[in-house]
């Protein structure tokens, strides 16, 4: 069965019925997931560069752990993923959200860190960073 056929005017009312409820499920999951946890890092399983921010994110010890979403692992993945990119304007993955704020993917989020920013931001969203 394909979801989103559209060889008929009903067919093509229900898919885009049903495409714009799934739009807006996306759109509000991941504005929640953003906004309720105070660094989001939505990524990849087999992406080296996810990999790399992950092991940033849990060499830095921060309270309460950083939220990690693995859209290649999550059943409606390529949703949120879409979502996504309309939120941050940014299509790869990782994206990192501190505070509510779209920090980028790798190359910005270590950037902030060799800067010694990313901590800043860290403390700003009020987790705690763990430093033994």
């Amino acid at each position: 069965m394909k979801l989103f056929t559209r060889n008929t005017a009903i067919t093509g009312n229900v898919s885009r019925a049903c495409f714009r409820f799934f739009t807006a499920w996306a759109d509000s999951t991941c504005k929640s997931l953003i906004a309720e946890n105070p660094v989001c890092i939505f990524a990849k399983t087999r992406s080296l560069e996810s990999i790399q921010v992950n092991n940033l994110f849990a060499t830095l010890r921060i309270q309460p752990v950083p939220l990690v979403v693995m859209v290649d692992t999550e059943p409606r993945g390529e949703e949120l993923e879409t979502s996504l990119a309309k939120i941050s304007c940014q299509k790869s993955l990782p994206n990192i959200f501190i505070n509510g704020t779209h920090v980028g993917g790798l190359e910005n989020t270590l950037r902030l860190y060799r800067e010694g920013k990313l901590f800043d931001q860290i403390k700003i969203s009020g987790a705690m960073i763990n430093k033994w």
